[in-house]
C-alpha cells in the first residue's frame, strides 16, 4: 500500500517551567501528548483548538524544528528525524510552512525576489533552472507580478506578504505545506483574499496542507479532514464537514457554539454555559475535558478515555459521545 504522506506516531513534547529556585529543576509540562494521526496526498487535514493546546508545538515537530522526546514523524514513510542529511535535504523539498506573522517571517533586509527565491537554494543546480523564471512564476501564482520581485516586504499591505510567504512556500513545489494560522494576523476581507489563494493552488498545484488554526471557517473552508486538539492530545478527528455539523466530542461542540454568529447583521459570539462546579481529574487519570465538561459523570474524573472510532470514520476521546 502506498504510505500516507504524513504520518505522525505517538508524539510527544515536554517543557520545562522556569526554576523557582537555582538548585531545584522546573516542573516538566507535556505539551503534546501521544498525538498521532495521517494525512493522505489530497487530503488537507485541518488542527483546531484553542491557544494553548499544543498546535503550534505539532507544527514545529512536525518541520524538524525541534525534536520530540517521544514518537515519529514520517514524511512520504521516511522519519524525518532518522534521515542523514543528504536524504532530508531532498526531503525537505517537498515539506514547506507558512508562518502565523507575515511581517516577522520576511527579512526586510531583502528583497521579495531573493526572499522567495531562498528555498531554491536546497537543490541542485539542474533543479534550480532560471532562479528569476521560477520567481516570477511563483509570485503570479499567488495573484502578484513579476516585477514585484524587486520590492522590499514593507511596500506591501498585510495580505499581499502572506501571499508573499506563500509564494515562497510553493516554488520548490512541495507536495506538503504546513500552514500554522497564516490568516490570524489580517483582516477578515484579507483573510477570504488568502485563503481564496491557498484553495486554487491546492487544486492547480496539487499541493496538500496541514493547517493550524484556532477559526472553525478557515478550516472548514480549506481541509477535508479535521483533528480537534485539547491540552496537547487529540479528542476527536473526522471529515470536516461532519465533526463542524454533529461533534461528538463535548470540547468540539464548544469550539462551534463559541464560534461568532453574523445576526442581524452583526456578529454574535455563542457561548457555552459554564461547567458546574465539581473536582477535577485526578493527576494522570481521567479525561482531561471532566473539568470543563457539563456532562461528566464520576467515570470520566477516574478513567481516560482512547481515541476510538464511534461511528463510520468518526473518532472520539468520550465516554459518552
Amino acid at each position: 500500500m502506498t504510505p500516507p504522506l504524513l504520518a505522525v506516531e505517538e508524539l510527544v513534547r515536554r517543557y520545562r517551567r522556569p526554576r523557582a529556585f537555582p538548585w531545584r529543576r522546573g516542573e516538566a509540562v507535556a505539551a503534546l501528548s501521544g498525538v498521532s494521526f495521517a494525512i493522505a496526498r489530497g487530503r488537507s487535514l485541518g488542527i483546531v483548538g484553542e491557544s494553548g493546546s499544543g498546535k503550534s508545538t505539532l507544527a514545529r515537530l512536525v518541520m524538524g524544528f525541534e525534536r520530540p522526546d517521544a514518537g515519529r514523524v514520517l514524511f512520504m514513510g521516511e522519519d524525518l528525524a532518522e534521515a542523514p542529511p543528504a536524504r532530508l535535504r531532498q526531503l525537505r523539498r517537498g515539506l514547506q510552512m507558512v508562518f502565523q506573522d507575515p511581517v516577522g517571517s520576511l527579512d526586510p533586509r531583502h528583497r521579495v525576489g531573493r526572499i522567495v527565491g531562498e528555498p531554491l537554494d536546497m537543490l541542485d543546480g539542474a533543479a534550480r533552472g532560471d532562479r528569476s523564471a521560477r520567481v516570477a512564476a511563483a509570485l503570479r501564482s499567488v495573484g502578484l507580478g513579476a516585477s514585484d520581485a524587486q520590492r522590499y516586504p514593507h511596500e506591501f499591505s498585510g495580505g499581499q506578504r502572506q501571499r508573499i510567504a506563500i509564494a515562497r512556500a510553493l516554488i520548490t513545489r512541495p507536495a506538503l505545506i504546513v500552514a500554522d494560522e497564516p490568516v490570524s494576523a489580517l483582516d477578515v476581507s484579507v483573510q477570504a483574499q488568502v485563503l481564496a489563494v491557498m484553495k486554487a493552488l491546492a487544486a492547480e498545484h496539487e499541493v496538500t496542507y496541514l493547517l493550524i488554526s484556532h477559526d472553525l471557517a478557515v478550516i472548514a473552508y480549506v481541509t477535508v479532514d479535521v483533528a480537534v486538539m485539547y491540552r496537547g492530545a487529540i479528542v476527536e478527528t473526522g471529515p470536516t464537514a461532519a465533526v463542524l455539523e454533529r461533534p461528538l466530542h463535548p470540547y468540539s461542540q464548544a469550539l462551534k457554539e463559541a464560534a461568532p454568529r453574523l445576526v442581524a447583521g452583526r456578529r454574535r459570539h455563542r457561548t457555552r454555559p459554564a461547567a458546574p462546579p465539581g473536582e477535577p481529574a485526578a493527576a494522570g487519570r481521567g479525561c482531561a475535558y471532566a473539568e470543563r465538561c457539563p456532562l461528566a459523570q464520576p467515570r470520566c474524573r477516574e478513567e481516560a478515555p482512547a481515541l476510538r472510532e464511534v461511528a463510520p470514520g468518526r473518532r472520539a476521546a468520550c465516554h459518552f459521545p
